[in-house]
């Protein structure tokens, strides 16, 4: 079975388009999740409803693995829509252990031990993927969640941070995670001031900046001291130097726009003929 992934404080009405544009088979919820699928119409004509605490409990069956064609997507993960109607981003099972190659080498993963606090649903995976844990904050963290985390003991207590600058700004106001040795940061584009708080917060750790996209992660990852020197150097408020692309990137730099190609690389949309024809090739 292919996975689609909706986050579930869209809009009602882009959630009722990307229902109706997959037209999914299955709906896999707790309850709570249940409660929030009844409002949604598309989502109630679902034919088969699975309550998440009995595949849990599933777990005394043996685990069969299957071989599966590379070609086969895995998890239709879908956009929050917010400037144009959602796309939903096909990853491939191909291309999804591509991207864990890739993403253990650019982000040298294998020097990182330990857990990784992240807001990345995709993390999780490249983490389970390495054998590692995650330690995962819910969308619009508090305070509260932050503590719960500093209160983990050891052996969770995170070793690396993956998220986006909104996080990486609260974490570095408030301080605590005294284990910290490795950030990524990437998703959206990074204050240089920013890094250098967190640079001062956490003097020994090794700092990543990524940067890519929901289709294509990652293009490129640089040391972030690095890449806060070389914009700061050319008088750039934000971190506007992102090295090189990593090896298995493709690149044809144009004057729309930087296109990208590889193994790794979203090949189409669901739910958006537009925009496969307008970025795809």
């Amino acid at each position: 079975a292919t996975a689609l992934l909706v986050e579930p404080w869209m809009p009602v009405a882009r959630i009722e388009g990307v229902v109706a544009a997959s037209a999914p088979r299955a709906f896999v919820a707790g309850l709570l999740g249940m409660l929030w699928g009844l409002r949604v119409r598309a989502i109630r004509h679902i034919p088969r409803w699975v309550w998440g605490r009995r595949l849990r409990r599933a777990g005394t069956d043996p685990l069969h693995v299957e071989p599966v064609d590379p070609e086969q997507p895995a998890i239709v993960t879908f956009t929050t829509g917010t400037t144009d109607r959602p796309k939903g981003v096909v990853r491939r099972h191909g291309g999804l252990r591509e991207q864990h190659g890739i993403l253990t080498r650019a982000l040298g993963l294998e020097r990182v031990a330990g857990a990784d606090l992240t807001i990345f649903a995709n993390f999780v995976l490249l983490n389970l993927a390495g054998g590692r844990a995650s330690v995962v904050v819910p969308p619009g963290w508090k305070e509260r969640d932050l503590r719960a985390v500093d209160a983990l003991p050891d052996a969770l207590q995170p070793r690396s941070v993956t998220c986006g600058p909104a996080f990486l700004r609260g974490i570095v106001a408030r301080g605590g995670l005294a284990k910290l040795e490795h950030v990524h940061v990437g998703g959206a584009p990074t204050d240089v001031p920013l890094l250098d708080g967190a640079f001062g917060r956490w003097p020994e750790a090794r700092f990543t900046h990524v940067y890519g996209s929901s289709e294509a992660e990652p293009v490129a990852a640089v040391d972030a001291r690095v890449a806060a020197k070389e914009s700061r150097a050319r008088g750039h408020f934000q971190v506007l130097h992102l090295g090189h692309p990593v090896p298995e990137i493709r690149t044809d730099l144009r004057p729309e726009g930087m296109w990208v190609a590889g193994p790794h690389v979203c090949s189409r949309y669901v739910g958006n003929e537009e925009e496969n024809l307008r970025t795809k090739r």
